[in-house]
């Protein structure tokens, strides 16, 4: 093999300084990026495979030697037991461990989730914009009763992504009462459908039909209540200007604090902003 070494240079400390063998062109690399016994490099400038021994036992004089590509096994260490193996095994020879779910359970910041559900999530990660993997990954924790886990996860995205309008849609599947403002106009609406479904199936009565397609309609709008306060006002005024029916005044206060507080109740920007 060619084999030629580099000359002691000023270079930082944390980085090495290489040569490639054939053409002699100058690399510097960062140790922290070396994860294998022999690392490999093919040079830009003459396309040349080569390699060096890590780690080296002189810095300033490293040995780099020609190679093809398939000449070294390459090695890594089992996350959990620090055991030195081929780097294409996938359960560790030493304590048997899977690897690759190992090191997901490693890095998941959410206690007791099961890994087909981290490697759900790792598949939305990698293609955020395929709703696919979305869709696929909430079904299954709605399966497993772990929606919890999808809503820690979005959110915990949204925050260190610093956009929650992103991950937003997702949430409103998760749990649509909790961040989908509209949610209860949606109800109302699917109501009045499965109401209008139902006439159409089983006729009712002319009148029936239309008092309820006119309930419907106010409280959608909010004019439901309007009504209630508007009453309750009446039979208080009646009450005060007509002396024997004082007893309206009562019925009155009751029907317009009940209007304004189903009104407000409904309306609470606080509520729609949960």
């Amino acid at each position: 093999m060619d084999k030629i070494t580099t000359e002691k240079l000023n270079t930082p400390e944390d980085y090495l300084t290489i040569r490639c063998p054939q053409c002699l062109k100058l690399y510097m690399v960062q140790e922290e990026q070396i994860q294998t016994v022999y690392p490999e490099f093919t040079c830009t400038s003459c396309q040349c495979h080569f390699a060096f021994e890590y780690p080296v036992p002189n810095r300033d004089s490293i040995l780099t030697f020609q190679v093809s590509p398939t000449q070294f096994d390459f090695k890594k260490k089992c996350p959990k037991c620090d055991h030195l193996q081929s780097e294409k095994n996938e359960t560790c020879s030493a304590c048997g461990v899977v690897i690759e779910n190992f090191l997901l359970l490693k890095n998941e910041t959410y206690p007791r989730v099961s890994i087909d559900l981290i490697k759900l999530w790792n598949d939305v990660l990698q293609e955020f914009e395929n709703g696919y993997n979305h869709e696929l990954f909430i079904n299954q924790c709605r399966s497993k009763q772990k929606l919890d886990y999808a809503e820690f996860k979005y959110k915990e995205l949204g925050r260190r992504a610093g956009d929650e309008t992103m991950v937003m849609p997702w949430l409103e599947k998760i749990n649509p009462p909790k961040y989908d403002v509209n949610y209860k106009e949606k109800v109302i609406d699917e109501q009045i459908n499965q109401a209008a479904i139902a006439t159409v199936e089983k006729p009712l009565p002319t009148v029936l039909r239309y008092a309820l397609a006119v309930y419907s309609y106010l409280v959608k709008h909010n004019w439901f209540y309007l009504m209630g306060t508007l009453a309750g006002i009446l039979l208080i005024v009646m009450g005060i200007s007509t002396p024997g029916k004082r007893n309206q005044i009562g019925l009155g206060i009751a029907l317009l604090l009940s209007s304004v507080g189903f009104y407000v109740f409904r309306n609470n920007p606080q509520q729609k902003k949960k």
